[in-house]
């Protein structure tokens, strides 16, 4: 599955697939194109941006949990949950994120 997000200043539309890349398309002025590989050979099952760090929050499938940070377009592994994850979602306001492991325990 192809997933999609906007960034926080809302120059970039990024987008993970399933070849376990990630492209940035600038949609405004003022923003680079990219396109990484992951340091993870895992699918993203989500993307949220993170504003105070200019950085997009990718839980992976695997339970590898990364930090894009777009500035230097370089990742930083900011946690693993073993076993993998079913699911991954934000809250609206940024605030709260919310995993399901595949042993099924929920993780905020």
């Amino acid at each position: 599955a192809i997933r999609m997000a906007v960034d926080a200043n809302q120059l970039l539309l990024c987008v993970a697939t399933d070849d376990y890349r990630i492209t940035g398309v600038p949609i405004k002025d003022g923003a680079e194109s990219f396109d990484a590989e992951l340091p993870s050979p895992s699918a993203i099952l989500s993307m949220h941006p993170v504003p105070e760090l200019d950085a997009l929050f990718l839980p992976c499938e695997d339970g590898t949990l990364l930090l894009l940070h777009l500035e230097g377009r370089r990742f930083e592994t900011v946690g693993d949950l073993e076993g993998g994850l079913l699911s991954a979602s934000g809250s609206p306001d940024g605030e709260l994120m919310l995993c399901l492991t595949a042993s099924l325990t929920m993780v905020a």
